[in-house]
């Protein structure tokens, strides 16, 4: 039986790699060289005889007979070298029976080993079987077992895309709510600003009006001193006159000063009053935002009333300081048939 140049060269190379490993004192198997090289047993049996065979051969010539003419030329040294030969000859003959021995025992160990691999081989083929079919069965076993976990886990997708799609609409509507709150929170945060921004200019025109109410008092009581002075003295000297008419004309034009402060707290007031329009407005739309904002929209609405009161007082401290500016201008009107 042939086997191919690079099965050869594989068995030789392994059979090598393990005589080397061995320390080349015995020779390795044949079914370890047939695992080494991963062959099968048959090529391993034949490559392995071949590497035995170059392991033991040795060449040893055979000598015959003395030829004639060495005989008839030859003389007693040529005899004594010739007996010398004649036996190195027989020891060359002796060493290579040795050697066919050797290898024929060789040959018939590794026959030994060839059948005893094949019978190895035959269990392992057997085991190999047996754990095929247990496998076998297993893999069925396994097989059904995937389809009914195929079956639970589509059964499990169409749950988690419906619980999927569920939670996208909460996630929607927390958003949208989140959202809103933030909205009516930034509007209450404006209101509660604009609220302060309104108290504070409440505070600011009650100290207008304060300041007024004392100009208008000391307006009073100067032009009082005026006109007491003009009806004592109305035929004092003329320079005196002048001087009074001097003083009236002042008190008019302080007068007129008091009347465009008067207007500029008019516009101030209406200001607010617009202020007070969106602050009730936004308190509306707040209120249309749910239960959640109730004690929000209570609170702002007390602020709302709150500031109503100031704003109706402030339109009342307007009203009687308008009232005293008109007292205070007629007060200021020469009389008819009275002395320039």
């Amino acid at each position: 039986m042939e086997i191919t140049k690079e099965t050869r060269d594989r068995i030789f190379a392994a059979a090598d790699q393990l005589y080397e490993q061995a320390g080349r004192e015995s020779f390795p198997t044949v079914d370890a060289v047939r695992k080494q090289a991963r062959v099968n047993m048959n090529d391993a049996s034949v490559g392995m005889k071949e590497w035995r065979r170059a392991q033991t051969a040795q060449a040893a010539p055979i000598a015959v007979r003395v030829p004639e003419a060495v005989q008839q030329a030859g003389d007693l040294a040529v005899a004594t070298m010739w007996q010398h030969a004649q036996e190195l000859a027989n020891e060359s003959l002796r060493a290579a029976q040795a050697g066919w021995d050797a290898e024929r025992a060789l040959i018939d160990s590794v026959g030994e080993q060839t059948s005893q691999a094949f019978d190895e081989q035959t269990q392992e083929l057997e085991g190999v079987r047996l754990s095929l079919s247990g496998v076998q069965g297993e893999l069925e076993q396994s097989n059904a077992l995937n389809q009914e976990l195929a079956s639970q886990v589509a059964g499990l997708k169409e749950s988690l895309a419906g619980m999927t799609s569920t939670a996208d609409q909460y996630r929607a509507r927390a958003e949208e709510i989140d959202r809103r709150a933030n909205d009516l929170r930034a509007e209450l945060d404006h209101a509660h600003r604009v609220g302060r921004e309104a108290q504070a200019e409440l505070e600011r025109l009650r100290d207008s009006l304060d300041q007024r109410n004392t100009l208008i008092e000391a307006l009073r009581s100067e032009l009082a001193t005026v006109k007491a002075h003009s009806e004592a003295n109305m035929t004092a000297h003329q320079e005196y006159r002048q001087e009074a008419m001097r003083d009236a004309e002042r008190a008019a034009q302080q007068i007129e000063q008091v009347q465009g402060e008067r207007d500029s707290a008019r516009s101030e007031l209406e200001k607010l009053r617009t202020s007070h329009a969106i602050l009730e407005e936004r308190a509306e739309a707040a209120a249309k935002a749910g239960d959640s904002m109730r004690e929000t929209q209570a609170r702002t609405l007390a602020e709302l009333e709150q500031q109503r009161s100031a704003t109706s007082q402030a339109r009342e401290e307007a009203a009687r300081l308008q009232g005293q500016i008109e007292a205070l201008e007629a007060k200021a009107k020469p009389k008819p048939g009275a002395k320039q």
